[in-house]
């Protein structure tokens, strides 16, 4: 994913398109390009429970539609994160945010975003790890991110929340969804944070 700042054309492959934002029009949580999905007959066939189809210079991205029988481990885990984003203190911003994890020994941690006037805000992915490493949990399976979408775009984590993730290993899958989980996105945080630092580096 480019970190230029210029609008990036769509791209078409198999009827199925997506297209990466202008970066400009973007809110404070979204200062790097998100996918931003567009109407397709990929897209639409999601509602068979299918994985839409993504550029091959978007590999790592994809986007599906629950069924009764798909994931429901990560169907589950997004519910979690729709419950615990109705605690969100957000007077600031009204923008309410839920995250859970399922930690490696699949057990599930919950946060949500907590804001306030002397500007120390916490995102919900970061109030989640946070509560994950202090009941001694530091291996992450699967992180979703609930909240609304903007322009039909998926929120993603910040630059500063990604970096807390992948401190805690590599592999972890990102789920982003809104909270009616009529789309989901799915993706690594290797894919979202390129060149990225650890203690190994």
């Amino acid at each position: 994913m480019s970190g230029d700042c210029s609008p990036h054309p769509s791209e078409e492959r198999d009827g199925s398109v997506l297209q990466l934002t202008d970066t400009r029009r973007l809110g404070p949580r979204q200062r790097s390009p998100l996918l931003r999905v567009l109407p397709s007959k990929a897209v639409a066939s999601a509602a068979g429970g299918k994985r839409s189809k993504v550029p091959s210079t978007l590999v790592g991205h994809s986007c599906f539609t629950f069924n009764n029988k798909r994931e429901p481990d990560v169907q589950e885990l997004i519910r979690k994160g729709v419950e615990v984003r109705e605690r969100s203190y957000s007077p600031y911003s009204k923008f309410k945010v839920g995250s859970a994890i399922l930690c490696a020994d699949n057990t599930v941690v919950t946060g949500c975003n907590v804001e306030n006037g002397a500007h120390g805000s916490i995102c919900a992915e970061r109030s989640a790890v946070v509560k994950a490493v202090s009941e001694g949990k530091r291996e992450f399976q699967k992180v979703v991110v609930v909240a609304d979408k903007l322009e039909n775009q998926f929120t993603a984590p910040c630059g500063s929340c990604r970096q807390f993730i992948i401190e805690f290993g590599t592999g972890t899958e990102i789920f982003l969804s809104p909270p009616d989980m009529s789309e989901v996105l799915v993706t690594s945080i290797k894919e979202i944070l390129p060149l990225h630092f650890t203690l190994t580096d």
